[in-house]
Order: structure tokens, then C-alpha cells, then sequence
């Protein structure tokens, strides 16, 4: 047995409304976590000689329907460029 022509519109309807705002009512969705993208290349060390750090940061790919943010650092750091700078005295000890 059909539902005839106001089901179908009715049917039609609800498609078209989930198609456009698929998460609008949010018990309709999973929630889903937020997760770390890849880390970007390291920035340019900040001195070019004696020590200096080096950057490099990630982004958080947002949580959806109430799901849990990231967690964890947005940014790592690493010590570069150790040698010593020209006409520095080295100490040997």
C-alpha cells in the first residue's frame, strides 16, 4: 500500500531539508572528535649561530555535534643552529 501523492511530497520534504542542514537537530548525528592534522614544517631557526629554537605548529580539526576538542600541544619547539658564532671563544673544558 502507497502512501499517494502527500507522502511522497512529505518524503520529498524531509530529504530535501536533511540534504540542506544535514546535523541541524544534533541527536540526529554522531558526535565526532577533534583530531590533530599533520605537524607544518619547522620554522626558520630564530639566530643563525650560538643556539637558538626552531617552531613548528598543527592545527585542530574542530570537534562536530558535541564531540571532545583536541588534546595535546599546538606547538613543538627544538633547539638549532648550536655552533658557535665566528670570533666566539670556545671553551674547552
Amino acid at each position: 500500500m502507497g502512501y499517494g501523492i502527500l507522502g511522497f511530497i512529505l518524503l520529498r520534504c524531509i530529504t530535501v531539508y536533511f540534504a540542506i542542514f544535514p546535523c541541524f537537530v544534533s541527536y540526529y548525528c554522531d558526535t565526532v572528535d577533534g583530531y590533530w592534522a599533520e605537524w607544518y614544517e619547522w620554522q626558520q631557526c630564530n639566530v643563525t649561530c650560538a643556539g637558538g629554537v626552531q617552531l613548528r605548529t598543527r592545527d585542530c580539526v574542530e570537534p562536530l555535534h558535541g564531540g571532545l576538542n583536541c588534546t595535546g600541544d599546538d606547538t613543538e619547539s627544538q633547539i638549532c643552529n648550536e655552533n658557535p658564532c665566528p670570533g666566539e671563544c670556545v671553551s674547552r673544558v
